[in-house]
């Protein structure tokens, strides 16, 4: 899941779609564990905390340079050096 978040109601509308996620788990018997999300940053940002609330716990995203999603890594700056 991707998005920008410049403000306050971009927060909320994230924490939102979190949370219409876990019930589509939910229903499915599925649990995410929001322990293992990750937070990349791309472009210009500032520094903060960021948390987000899922299975009745709020949970601080710890953020990171780089990720592999699905086989292929992808760093903070768009390149595909991790290969």
């Amino acid at each position: 899941m991707s998005v920008c978040i410049t403000n306050d109601s971009d927060s909320s509308h994230l924490q939102k779609d979190l949370h219409a996620l876990d019930g589509w788990g939910s229903k499915r018997q599925m649990r995410f564990n929001p322990k293992k999300y990750k937070l990349i940053m791309l472009g210009v940002t500032t520094i903060g905390t960021h948390t987000v609330r899922m299975n009745d716990a709020t949970v601080t995203l710890s953020d990171t340079k780089e990720e592999k999603d699905l086989g292929v890594w992808v760093d903070s700056e768009l390149k595909f050096s991790g290969h």
